[in-house]
């Protein structure tokens, strides 16, 4: 449901730019076992980009937030991830298909092995010796 916005209120930003605000809705994330909401979100129908506030976000649902450098989590008070999304141009892109709900990946296991010069060698494509000798004590790596 929309509701008009006759406060005469702009969206300012930080370089001095405002862009009227034309009316009031409600928004539902899906999301599982129960969608997310966003009440009274103000519409600003010129922006590129939708804002979204992690304060009303967060106390409106119950929810926590955690945010990483490439990706963030949307979280339930039991700690179950619900909603989350990737960076896209620099922001945090909301996901709001249901079947894009996180799935836990897979547990993966890394095996490191040490191994000659003449190995690490063959392994990175045959590089120059001296490369490869500079590469090691720069990086203190072991053979």
């Amino acid at each position: 449901m929309n509701s008009e916005y006759n406060r005469g209120d702009r969206l300012v930003f930080g370089n001095g730019m405002s862009l009227n605000i034309s009316y009031i809705s409600n928004k539902i994330l899906s999301a599982k076992p129960k969608p997310v909401t966003l009440s009274n979100a103000l519409v600003v129908p010129k922006l590129t980009k939708s804002l979204l506030s992690i304060f009303k976000l967060t106390r409106d649902n119950n929810i926590l937030v955690q945010f990483h450098a490439n990706e963030y989590f949307v979280k339930n008070p039991q700690g179950q991830t619900i909603l989350w999304g990737l960076i896209d141009d620099d922001l945090y892109r909301v996901i709001t298909s249901p079947t894009s709900n996180y799935t836990k990946p897979s547990p993966m296991v890394f095996l490191g092995e040490r191994t000659t010069l003449a190995g690490w060698h063959h392994r990175l494509a045959h590089p120059n010796e001296a490369a490869l000798r500079h590469l090691f004590s720069s990086y203190n790596l072991p053979v």
